[in-house]
């Protein structure tokens, strides 16, 4: 029997490259945050630190889209309802679990997945996503 470890399986996943984070502020803006994702054998990984070899989320870097809550152009308008279903999915699809939207504009709001959750987003977003700085790069 073949023992696998836990950093095998995460040297062979398909890397992403952030983590996001919607949010809201009590000012009348929508963030969706990206922030970079460090890997084992990245300069900038605290092997030292952490021998599990999971991916850690690299909260010193990041990069904000910011929606205003009003927003009037179709852009932002479309950006902001795409989050807000992407938001509110688990409450649709596991109301036993999520009771309540968790959608909230007003300052309440911070939800959290990865980058691959936007891959069909609006054109506001992919618009944002293209002009991050990349791995490769």
């Amino acid at each position: 029997m073949k023992v696998t470890k836990v950093t095998d399986t995460v040297n062979t996943l398909t890397r992403v490259e952030y983590d996001i984070n919607v949010w809201s502020d009590d000012e009348g803006f929508v963030y969706l945050t990206f922030y970079p994702l460090r890997y084992p054998g990245d300069d900038n990984y605290p092997d030292d630190d952490l021998g599990h070899g999971l991916p850690l989320i690299n909260t010193s870097q990041y990069y904000s889209l910011q929606i205003p809550v009003d927003a009037r152009g179709p852009r932002s308008r479309k950006a902001l309802k795409f989050l807000e279903r992407m938001v509110d999915s688990d409450h649709e699809t596991m109301p036993e679990t999520f009771p309540a939207p968790l959608w909230d504009t007003e300052g309440h709001m911070d939800w959290w997945a990865t980058e691959t959750e936007l891959v069909y987003g609006p054109e506001l977003i992919t618009d944002f996503m293209a002009k991050l700085p990349r791995r490769a790069d």
